[in-house]
């Protein structure tokens, strides 16, 4: 029996294998059941793999990291000294997580799986799109839908392909163009997010802290509340807001994408410079092909239902093809095994 150690740079995951409880990821159906698949494939082989809390960190003949360790990068040279194989499976992008893509970082490692077209050769850096619970078999209803929704955290960043400023300006424009015809869920809508860091630490101040609140609430009218199951909420609109943490990278195709199509909506998508070698075009709406909201909003509030209903049947054949079991559970798992034991 080989025995795999699992550290993730998360660690919150990192207690009692929770990275591979699907319970303790915050939104969604979808994030956490990646690992879980993973998991349950290994234990059918013969073989454990567990958060290294688990057991004597001697114990473990390999190991796997979830993204690059920033904050114990002394572990990872624990790990090297004592000549133990280890993995990288690089899920975040650069804007969460600089380590993954630090070439002095890569020499710890014997493979690299990661979604970084740019980077694959299929020897060292291995080919791993991020993971999906695909369905398409859900018969979801579409009668009564509303028009738009966001759904995502209420975050900023300093980074040059950063994109949460750009959904701000989505909600924004919603709001007070098209207010009857948008709803946004998530985290951290009604907390005030400073922009800088000397605003952050004024607001660390109780009395600071209750006014940023009740501007947030001001500002953020389209705000419905937090959500765990995205599919529930999503199938009651007819698009989605849809765009990655990040633009301009070549694979970086998140499960936001595949929420949206699994509840048989259509994404308005941004992100991922590549996404029709990857997605058909006619599943989704380009946000790079419009100018500002005023057209995208004129195109789908005016979309006739026909056009609507062939988008959903372009959704559904998607779905069930090839091309999108490469973004499921069950890809990924065979992918990481295969590189890590040799077989299936």
């Amino acid at each position: 029996m080989i025995r795999i150690g699992v550290f993730s740079n998360y660690e919150v995951f990192n207690k009692c294998n929770a990275i591979f409880n699907p319970e303790v990821y915050p939104i969604g159906e979808n994030l956490g059941y990646p690992f879980y698949f993973l998991r349950e494939q290994i234990k059918k082989m013969g073989h454990s793999i567990d958060t290294i809390d688990c057991r004597s960190i001697e114990d473990f003949d390999k190991y796997i990291f979830f993204d690059f360790p920033n904050r114990a990068k002394q572990l990872i040279n624990q790990l090297a000294k004592r000549k133990k194989e280890m993995f990288l499976v690089a899920l975040e992008s650069p804007l969460a997580n600089s380590g993954n893509y630090e070439c002095e970082n890569h020499k710890y490692f014997k493979k690299i799986f990661t979604w970084n077209d740019e980077l694959v050769d299929n020897v060292k850096y291995i080919k791993l799109n991020l993971a999906n619970k695909i369905q398409n078999d859900l018969k979801l209803s579409h009668k009564d839908r509303k028009l738009c929704v966001l759904i995502a955290s209420n975050r900023s960043s300093q980074h040059s392909q950063e994109l949460y400023s750009e959904r701000s300006r989505a909600i924004e424009w919603f709001q007070t163009n098209a207010p009857a015809d948008f709803d946004l869920f998530g985290y951290g809508w009604n907390k005030y997010i400073p922009r800088n860091d000397n605003l952050a630490k004024k607001i660390q101040r109780v009395a600071f802290r209750e006014a940023a609140g009740r501007l947030a609430k001001e500002k953020y009218t389209s705000y419905r509340g937090t959500v765990k199951g995205k599919l529930e909420i999503l199938s009651q609109y007819k698009y989605s807001i849809c765009y990655e943490n990040a633009k301009g990278y070549y694979g970086y195709i998140s499960e936001k994408i595949f929420d949206s199509l699994m509840a048989e909506y259509v994404p308005i998508y941004l992100g991922s410079e590549n996404i029709d070698k990857y997605i058909p075009r006619n599943c989704f709406i380009d946000k790079r092909n419009y100018s500002g909201y005023f057209e995208l909003y004129k195109d789908i509030s005016t979309e006739k239902s026909e056009i609507l209903a062939e988008r959903v049947e372009n959704i559904r054949e998607y779905l069930g093809s090839s091309f999108a079991f490469d973004f499921s559970a069950e890809r990924f798992s065979e992918i990481i095994i295969r590189e890590i034991f040799g077989s299936l």
